[in-house]
């Protein structure tokens, strides 16, 4: 799929489940919960670089929903 396409898919998705203001926070922590999925289950390590990345998209999507 394009990513033209993608981005209309996902937009047309989040209308119809719920406010983006809603849906948009919780799709974008949704790597948070497989990056805990995969160390929990596969016992996988993060590098200091996902790490960062990881905190990084929690601490903006955090400030988005509070904004």
């Amino acid at each position: 799929m394009r990513e033209r396409e993608s981005r209309h898919f996902n937009d047309e998705s989040t209308s119809k489940d719920g406010p983006a203001s809603i849906v948009v926070p919780i799709d974008k922590l949704s790597i948070l919960v497989t990056i805990i999925f995969s160390r929990v289950v596969f016992h996988e390590k993060l590098s200091k670089k996902a790490l960062l990345g990881l905190i990084l998209i929690t601490v903006g999507t955090v400030t988005m929903t509070m904004i």
